[in-house]
């Protein structure tokens, strides 16, 4: 009955001593920890530093450090790990992106910085110990003169500010986010509007940069509620009857851009009718206007030479004293003066025109010790020139002249 298929009868199991039962029990764990946990992996060491304490319950979760670990939680670093990071980093780079360095600027940008680093090194199964050393490297200047002067140095000369990888990301966190920006910013996003500069996807994209600036809080959902009440008033009925629950912020804001683009057409034809009915009124209110007659612009009067004449002994005159003489510096007589021509008595020469209109300032000599001032204007573009009486003294005599002797000469002789 209980024998084997050839008949033979079959053996009782031997009993196995506590002890063995040990240590068969011990490598069996050994074997699982190895195959499932991987070679060189150890989380005794894994230290949790003091969470980030908020007063809004809402950025709990994005200060808190153990939100950013990694899956394979290992604190182990060998000098095999040491050989192969270089390696390992550029797989790393691959999926966190190549030129994606962060420099520490805008400050809330830390939390999609630390994302993007927490997926690259899950999608390459790096350990936390392995991103401790390679954090740094995403990093450019100023940022990564900072993160290396927290760093332990490699000789252990210097022990450094933080110790493991935790600890680093607490480091970044308060060093660039506190609560009080980070709950101006989520106000400025609940307050976004489309402006007037921006079409319905650059409206889109803006809420979504805002988004990251707040630590990725909004979910999708609220991230179309607020594109619905920010965008135009003239698509916002249509945006918000084809809001569903299945649709996408994107496939939204291609909805609400050709409502827009609609919208603006229309709002451009109306600008450009509207140009040319104020054209049409303009030209006609032209047409109704009485004509004026084109302005003729007046010649330049012609110098003329003519002598000091007239027919009445009153109105034309020179005065003939034999002392009378013209002052060449007196006041307000300039020097570019015509010079008295070649032939004529000084003592005779009243004044020398060099112009149509002329202010002569002059002081003749009527008798030695007695000077009289005399500014006179004349006009030799409209005729002949005279010169008053009422401008010389009373007791002056006056003579009429004739034609054959000139008394006053213009810029031509």
């Amino acid at each position: 009955m209980g024998g084997s298929s050839s008949g033979a009868p079959r053996a009782s199991p031997a009993l196995v001593s506590p002890e063995v039962l040990a240590a068969i029990t011990q490598a069996v764990r050994d074997e699982v920890r190895r195959n499932y946990l991987g070679h060189g992996r150890d989380f005794s060491g894994r230290v949790v530093p003091e969470k980030i304490e908020t007063q809004n319950p809402l950025f709990r979760s994005i200060f808190d450090c153990e939100s950013y670990a990694l899956a394979n939680k290992s604190v182990r670093y060998t000098r095999e790990q040491a050989h192969t990071l270089g390696r390992l980093k550029k797989d790393v780079t691959h999926s966190f992106g190549p030129r994606s360095e962060w420099n520490g600027e805008p400050p809330l940008m830390v939390f999609q910085f630390l994302r993007k680093f927490c997926k690259a090194c899950d999608d390459n199964d790096v350990s936390e110990a392995e991103a401790f050393y390679m954090l740094q490297d995403f990093t450019r200047d100023p940022l990564r003169t900072e993160v290396m002067a927290i760093m332990p140095s490699r000789h252990g000369g210097n022990p450094g500010e933080v110790t493991c990888y935790l600890q680093l990301i607490n480091w970044l966190l308060r060093l660039h986010a506190d609560e009080e920006t980070l709950a101006l910013q989520v106000e400025e996003f609940s307050k976004a509007t489309q402006q007037a500069s921006e079409d319905e996807r650059a409206f889109a994209t803006r809420l979504r940069h805002l988004n990251v600036l707040c630590g990725f809080i909004h979910s999708e959902a609220m991230l179309k509620s607020r594109f619905v009440e920010g965008c135009h008033k003239a698509v916002r009925s249509t945006v918000r009857e084809r809001n569903t629950p299945s649709l996408t912020l994107a496939e939204l804001a291609r909805i609400a851009q050709t409502k827009g683009d609609e919208y603006r057409w229309l709002r451009e034809e109306q600008r450009k009718a509207s140009a040319l009915e104020n054209k049409r009124l303009a030209e006609a209110s032209r047409a109704a206007r009485p004509t004026r007659p084109a302005f003729v612009p007046r010649s330049t009067p012609r110098t003329r030479v003519g002598a000091v004449q007239d027919d009445d002994p009153e109105v034309a005159g020179v005065a003939q004293p034999s002392s009378a003489k013209l002052t060449p510096t007196g006041q307000g007589v300039r020097p570019r003066d015509k010079p008295v021509p070649a032939g004529v008595d000084p003592t005779k020469l009243v004044v020398s025109l060099t112009g149509s209109n002329y202010q002569v300032a002059t002081r003749v000599w009527l008798s030695p010790g007695y000077e009289v001032a005399l500014r006179v204007i004349l006009d030799t573009g409209s005729g002949v020139s005279l010169i008053r009486k009422e401008l010389l003294p009373e007791d002056t005599e006056y003579r009429a002249v004739d034609k054959s002797t000139p008394r006053m000469y213009d810029i031509n002789g």
